[in-house]
């Protein structure tokens, strides 16, 4: 199999390999249990050094591209044709405890705490110098319509910055004016809930946030919980119970790994057929110890079966360079 750079892409190598390759896959070209080249031959075949072929081959097995077979090399994962062997792909994910999001536990380490509540952000790496200087800019240039009532929907200028900042960071496709703007994820929700008038059942990940599963109650939503990490059954429960909308967080789940790319076209195309919605939360979706961030389960859909919720909590907090 030949593997042609165009060339013309900006940024690194790895990643114009990664995209490539990728885009190979989602476009039919290389097929389920398509063999990729060996990092040797694809070496001697693109001159790119070992390190740039194994970060992108890496970054295609964990998105759920591509999995390894030892001593045998990557095969491709093409949701399109489904193997009979795909439920094998995946090890299962071990039990995981339930409470997602809302656990502080706070275990001592040589007589110092340490936190590891998801919902906590280290107060003194806050920049409250460079917040200090912004908003003084912002109060200076636009200090004529601070007491006027702004858009409900959010103001237009940040609608557009946030529609290119999430089209760059997370491959969101959106205009300005399918965003709305909200206090956090519990306004969201609620938002949300008046857009689905209507719908008396949502699913949501068995282990998944217990915060937004009370929020959804809270509105008179019959909550049914489903297992994400059972791929052969899924699909088969969620059109047995006519299930008109799937919450999950792609990105950030409970067992600790994303979401593969195979579950994610499975779901796609159930929505698609079903006219379901998926309704990504892309929490945390920005953070990684390495690598690059996992594109959003929004930039995979053509349907526009997907309300994307997402929110800058903790990326606002990030020290300013």
């Amino acid at each position: 199999m030949d593997i042609v750079l165009s060339g013309d892409e900006k940024g690194p190598l790895y990643m114009s390999l990664y995209r490539h390759i990728r885009g190979l896959i989602q476009d039919g070209f290389l097929q389920n249990g398509a063999k990729l080249p060996s990092i040797r031959s694809l070496q001697e075949q693109t001159k790119l050094s070992k390190t740039t072929i194994e970060t992108a081959y890496h970054m295609l097995l964990e998105e759920g591209y591509v999995y390894s077979k030892p001593r045998a090399g990557l095969f491709v994962i093409n949701p399109q044709v489904m193997p009979a062997a795909a439920g094998k792909l995946k090890q299962k994910a071990a039990a995981q405890d339930r409470s997602h999001r809302h656990s502080t536990p706070q275990p001592r380490y040589n007589g110092q705490v340490l936190d590891f509540s998801l919902l906590a952000v280290d107060g003194e790496s806050f920049p409250v110098r460079p917040w200090k200087s912004v908003l003084h800019d912002a109060l200076s240039l636009h200090i004529s319509s601070v007491h006027q009532y702004g858009d409900p929907q959010g103001e237009h200028g940040l609608r557009f910055q946030l529609a290119q900042y999430l089209k760059h960071s997370r491959g969101v496709n959106c205009l300005p004016e399918q965003i709305i703007i909200g206090s956090g994820i519990s306004y969201s929700v609620q938002v949300l809930s008046k857009l689905l008038e209507g719908f008396t059942t949502i699913a949501v990940e068995e282990a998944g946030i217990a915060q937004v599963r009370a929020i959804f109650q809270q509105h008179h939503f019959n909550v049914v919980p489903v297992p994400l990490n059972s791929h052969e059954h899924l699909i088969a429960a969620l059109k047995e119970k006519r299930i008109p909308a799937l919450y999950l967080t792609p990105s950030h789940r409970p067992t600790g790994s994303p979401l593969s790319y195979s579950l994610r076209q499975q779901l796609l195309n159930w929505a698609a057929s079903s006219g379901a919605y998926l309704i990504e939360d892309d929490y945390d979706g920005e953070f990684r110890y390495s690598g690059k961030t996992i594109p959003s389960l929004q930039g995979l859909d053509e349907q526009g079966n997907v309300i994307y919720i997402g929110t800058f909590s903790k990326a606002f907090t990030l020290p300013c360079e």
